[in-house]
């Protein structure tokens, strides 16, 4: 599957959605680092999707490489 559908996926979109809801309410916005997912397919991004044995969708990461501070 490409980068690009992977993404986007339902599954994917809803565990983006849950961790935002979650670390809105624990940090200030200032705090809050989201990516979009436009965001999340840019070439200096590296992002992940972990599946269970059966295929269902069970977590996801990133992490950006930035030339001038390293990765966050």
């Amino acid at each position: 599957a490409s980068h690009a559908r992977i993404a986007r996926s339902t599954e994917v979109i809803a565990l983006i959605a849950a961790l935002d809801a979650y670390q809105g309410a624990l940090y200030p916005p200032e705090s809050n680092y989201h990516l979009s997912i436009d965001a999340l397919l840019q070439p200096i991004v590296l992002f992940a999707v972990a599946r269970d044995t059966g295929g269902v969708t069970v977590g996801c990461g990133a992490v950006v490489m930035l030339a001038d501070h390293g990765a966050n």
